[in-house]
């Protein structure tokens, strides 16, 4: 059994009350799962009628940003391609 549908099966298992997309995004989150290993996954274990086709490429694109998140620490100045950099402050209410 491959490691996506391991994880999803166990989020199954323990949270039942919740669907199909909402298991799936927690099995995949920080996993660093390729585009295609999420595509080919999410049309095997997400139930077909949920969601229509063009939802399911925005969903699929949300999926691969959380199992890739942007890492960012004080010192990274690295953006999203296509955004711009904006200031940040930081206040301290001490």
């Amino acid at each position: 059994m491959k490691s996506i549908q391991r994880r999803f099966n166990n989020f199954q298992y323990k949270n039942q009350n919740v669907g199909d997309y909402v298991n799936l995004a927690r099995t995949v989150k920080d996993q660093k799962f390729s585009k295609n290993s999420i595509s080919r996954w999410f049309e095997k274990l997400v139930n077909k009628d949920d969601y229509e086709r063009k939802d399911k490429r925005w969903l699929i694109k949300h999926l691969v940003k959380v199992s890739n998140p942007l890492r960012t620490t004080i010192f990274d100045t690295r953006l999203p391609l296509g955004s711009t950099k904006m200031a940040i402050t930081y206040s301290d209410s001490l």
